[in-house]
């Protein structure tokens, strides 16, 4: 999405839909709202021992002097001593005050002075909830996260939600409107509701929240959960710029790079590069570890190898598997024992990217030197991560016998895992041994779908496969049509043999083509020029014999010239027997002309080509047709 102006017309609906909250927020809710010490009316059955979180009963007597007590409590962990902290509120909890429990739970849950335990949290959040009291939405809210996400308790959506719609009722905040409302767009613990979530990131948005704005600025983007309107999500998505442009001056990390991602190609107020670049070059300036790594791999790409490796080590150092992996990546020409150690590391921390690069490195050669054994372990264990590159290259490994022993069939089977993971090459080479038998019974009824899949999505060895069996009927029954299809899809894209086979096809009718003599010849002088023997052959006897085309001796004699440098034992014979021909030896030894054309071809030189074009040039019709036999 592009920045654009922010309309007058797109302020006043903003400021019309705000204005409407008021009147529809309640309704819309369905009971959200309460009096606080009011029990909250559930709108889903939930366990009975939760029961009594929820339906109100005597608030707590607490007067000033327990508050303040719980303030040295809270002074005490926000100081790191931890230990006088639970003490205070041990006191407190004893004498059945909910702020004391809820205290507790946050010194838990933080971790302060002590490791995290979401588990004691979540039983101190609890204890939080039996009696009204003024911390009742927040213990709520932070109760509600941990059984969204599963922490320290068993995953229940419903009764986060229930619990995130009481913390909306005791007026807790922003934090607890998008809460909701994330439960809402996704119908989680409950049924989805748009509209009620809506409203409820518009109450935020109002009150300036950041993932509020995002949330809208992406609802109203096309492919949101909202109508569109792109005036509109643009004018949430410069809001929320407005948020995090606050924060990071502040110093903010987390906003820097958050702006950077907005700012991006698919951002909500993408793409800018310039913007993107700056926003991500604060970020990782300012210690933020994503950054850091991305930021180096953009210095890199810009020729600034000494910074973009020194962003990509400190990122690395931080922690960042992502960076281990293209610092490792970045490393293995320039030093390849840093670059075995950076993605062994990441890989030993779960990178199947680091394992696959790693088995790939030591397959080729790449930096590390070929080991093909250490190759097919690494890629065997990127394959058990879901690597569908691994498989296909394993699969390779198998089927040639390298680094472990020669097995067609296991070849198959890791063929066969990329294939269904997606990899287009794996389908073309597993179609291609079913359809030829190498290796494995011939299978034509599985190879054929997996080649039309791999050639759909734009595989050009598959369609040159297809195109194939189906010209020469190996495999499925002759099909010119099919042929065509699927050779031209090849030669589009670029295989020049695919473009020799349909010019072949089309100049001389073969195979259930019709004949097309023009368009043989434009597809055959394409594969010629590009370098393919097989095309100067056929094209240089065709100018040579003048039949189907044009007879024109001296582009005929440099085709066969040309192919004839490259081996082609066609060219070469014709042209030795040219010369015994054109020399009225049409008796003698034609391996003594193939031992003399050898000599010419060997010299590569102009004075040769201009000696074959002659030869040929002057040769009757009964020796170039001789010739061409």
């Amino acid at each position: 999405m592009t920045v654009s102006a922010t309309s007058s017309q797109s302020l006043r609906r903003a400021r019309a839909c705000q204005g409407l909250l008021a009147a529809t927020s309640l309704m819309l809710l369905g009971g959200c709202a309460m009096e606080r010490g009011h029990s909250l009316a559930l709108d889903s059955a939930i366990d009975p021992a939760y029961q009594d979180w929820f339906d109100g009963g005597a608030p707590a007597d607490m007067d000033s002097m327990d508050w303040g007590r719980i303030d040295f409590a809270r002074q005490a962990a926000e100081s790191g001593n931890a230990q006088r902290a639970k003490g205070l509120l041990a006191s407190l909890m004893n004498e059945g005050f909910p702020p004391a429990y809820y205290e507790m739970g946050k010194l838990y849950e933080e971790g302060l002075g002590m490791a995290p335990d979401p588990a004691e949290a979540a039983r101190y959040y609890g204890q939080a909830l039996r009696r009204p009291s003024p911390i009742l939405g927040n213990a709520s809210l932070r109760l509600g996260r941990l059984y969204r996400d599963g922490r320290g308790v068993d995953r229940n959506e419903s009764l986060a939600y229930q619990l995130f719609r009481q913390a909306v009722a005791e007026d807790t905040g922003p934090n607890a409107q998008v809460a909701l409302a994330e439960m809402l767009v996704e119908g989680r613990g409950t049924s989805r509701s748009t509209q009620r979530a809506s409203v409820l990131y518009s109450q935020a948005a109002a009150q300036g929240d950041g993932q509020a704005l995002q949330a809208l600025a992406e609802a109203h983007a096309p492919g949101g959960w909202l109508a569109r309107d792109v005036s509109l999500a643009n004018d949430y998505a410069e809001r929320y710029a407005r948020t995090l442009e606050r924060q990071a001056h502040q110093g903010d990390a987390d906003a820097m790079a958050a702006l950077a991602r907005l700012y991006e190609r698919d951002g909500l107020l993408g793409p800018q590069p310039d913007q993107h670049r700056h926003w991500l070059m604060r970020a990782a300036q300012a210690g933020h570890v994503g950054s850091m790594g991305t930021a180096g791999d953009i210095l890199l790409e810009e020729g600034q190898t000494d910074q973009g490796l020194a962003m990509l080590r400190q990122a690395a150092q931080a922690g960042d598997i992502y960076a281990m992996r293209d610092l490792g990546e970045a490393q293995l020409q320039r030093d390849p024992e840093q670059a075995r150690y950076w993605l062994s590391n990441a890989a030993d921390r779960g990178s199947v990217n680091a394992a696959a690069t790693l088995g790939r490195a030591y397959r080729h050669g790449t930096g590390l030197g070929i080991d093909k054994a250490s190759a097919a372990r690494w890629l065997a264990r990127a394959t058990q991560g879901g690597h569908a590159g691994a498989a296909a290259e394993l699969g390779r490994m198998y089927l040639a016998g390298e680094g472990v022993e020669r097995s067609p069939s296991q070849g198959a089977e890791y063929l066969q895992i990329a294939a269904e993971r997606g990899h287009e090459g794996a389908r073309a080479d597993l179609g291609e041994l079913l359809l030829t038998g190498t290796g494995l019974p011939a299978d034509p009824d599985r190879a054929i779908p997996l080649l039309k899949a791999a050639a759909q999505s734009g595989h050009t060895g598959a369609a040159r496969l297809l195109g194939k069996a189906y010209l020469e009927g190996t495999g499925v029954a002759q099909d010119p049509q099919q042929a065509r299809q699927w050779l031209s899809q090849a030669a589009d894209g670029g295989h020049i043999p695919s473009r020799y086979r349909l010019g072949y096809a089309y100049l001389f009718g073969e195979n259930g083509f019709t004949q097309d003599v023009q368009r043989g010849e434009r597809l055959l002088l394409d594969a010629a020029k590009q370098g393919h023997a097989g095309a100067q052959v056929a094209l240089g006897r065709e100018y040579l014999k003048g039949e189907l085309l044009t007879k024109d001796r001296q582009q005929g004699a440099e085709l066969l010239y040309q192919a004839a440098q490259q081996g082609h034992p066609s060219a070469r014979l014709a042209l030795a027997k040219a010369y015994l021909w054109a020399n009225g030896l049409e008796d003698a030894n034609q391996q003594q002309a193939l031992l003399w054309l050898d000599t010419v071809l060997d010299s590569g030189s102009q004075f040769a080509l201009d000696t074959m074009r002659q030869l040929l040039t002057k040769a009757n019709d009964e020796a170039v047709a001789n010739a061409m036999l």
